[in-house]
């Protein structure tokens, strides 16, 4: 079977979903941005997530059309969303950590 009778929908989808992650990780690095300033440029994670974006826009824009094979920019994409899931991973890690220090700080 192709993939194209098996999903119909499936290139629309992952255009919307391109479309919805391209925004929120340009907000992201606009974000960063503004509130790091000149600490910014130290993270080598800061400037990957700026090469990304500005692909992402110049791709976007019709100024740099992708290759046939656009696997690098898939593969740098996957490394900063499990990057994300991570942090997600990390945040509850505290949350627990939190919540046990409050537990045992009501407790005395």
């Amino acid at each position: 079977y192709h993939a194209f009778e098996t999903w119909p929908a499936a290139t629309d989808f992952f255009e919307v979903a391109e479309l919805i992650f391209g925004v929120l990780f340009s907000i992201e690095l606009l974000l960063k941005l503004a509130f790091l300033r000149k600490s910014f440029c130290s993270d080598a994670w800061n400037i990957m997530d700026t090469i990304i974006v500005i692909g992402w826009l110049l791709t976007l824009i019709g100024l740099f059309p992708m290759p046939t094979d656009p696997t690098l920019l898939r593969v740098a994409r996957l490394c900063r969303l499990l990057r994300v899931l991570r942090l997600i991973r990390t945040i509850r890690a505290f949350d627990s950590l939190y919540l046990m220090t409050t537990a045992m700080l009501s407790s005395l």
